[in-house]
């Protein structure tokens, strides 16, 4: 059984935390992934958006990590910077003294792994991902593995990926560290090739909502992997999700979807039609 952390529901950044499966997540207590934070109101990946994610219920947040020209762990979605900060760098072609010239309209910059961890330490749980970069050789996730192994954060972290080379490397360095394999592509085609491949240390499978999500989760099930799917937020995303059984999910609007799932919870005949 493998053991990760999650938060009280106390609507409060200082939360206290306790010890908890992948397992004991399902239909109506999914595992809630703050998708970037909370893009909706606050700068991606900034601390404005993964405090109020979780002062608003949220236990799981998401990183995308990239490596810098200076073997930084740069927490960003997007290589190139021209969307999130209007300035036409690539981080993996930048030190990080370079990309620390630019501010999201609230003052933040982007901030490291080691600045994320230094900040939160045990008080969320960290969903990370490693983004493909110019530096091969598992450069990326050698320093992921050394960051995590020196913030002591390890029952802390869902490591995720579309590389599932990516995933098998971090595995044999930090075993018993949940997994999540992500799919792309708007159908299941691609999911039905890759889900009875994957070993078993590969703990979740998500993917893409448009795609067929009840052949989804089924097929996730009869392989023993917690079904999850990227991205919900509204009213008849999330009333298919539960209906459908996934277990996990990520989100834009973490507070709305926490909202949502405290209400099945107490009366799940109150769906949305």
């Amino acid at each position: 059984m493998v053991g990760i952390v999650a938060l009280c529901t106390t609507p409060s950044v200082q939360g206290q935390a306790a010890t908890i499966s992948v397992k004991d997540y399902s239909a109506s207590h999914p595992m809630i992934i703050s998708h970037r934070g909370s893009p909706l109101k606050f700068p991606e990946h900034s601390f404005a958006g993964y405090n109020y994610a979780m002062a608003h219920g949220g236990h799981f947040m998401e990183q995308d990590i990239i490596l810098s020209k200076d073997g930084q762990l740069v927490d960003s979605h997007d290589n190139n910077l021209h969307r999130t900060l209007g300035h036409n760098i690539d981080i993996t072609k930048s030190t990080l003294k370079q990309v620390d010239r630019y501010k999201f309209k609230n003052g933040e910059r982007l901030h490291t792994l080691g600045q994320l961890f230094d900040h939160y330490h045990q008080r969320t749980n960290y969903v990370i991902e490693t983004k493909k970069t110019a530096q091969g050789h598992y450069k990326l996730e050698k320093e992921i593995i050394k960051t995590i192994k020196a913030h002591h954060e390890k029952d802390n972290v869902v490591l995720q990926s579309f590389s599932i080379n990516s995933l098998k490397y971090m595995h044999k360095r930090l075993p018993g560290v949940p997994e999540m394999a992500l799919v792309n592509g708007p159908d299941s085609t691609k999911l039905k090739r890759i889900v009875p491949k994957l070993p078993r240390y590969i703990n979740i499978v998500a993917f893409y909502i448009p795609g067929d999500t009840t052949s989804n989760v089924k097929l996730c099930r009869k392989y023993h992997k917690l079904p999850a799917a990227y991205v919900l937020d509204s009213d008849k995303q999330l009333d298919n999700g539960y209906k459908t059984g996934l277990g996990g999910l990520f989100t834009d609007n973490t507070a709305k979807t926490e909202v949502f799932y405290h209400r099945i919870a107490k009366k799940p005949e109150l769906l949305t039609q």
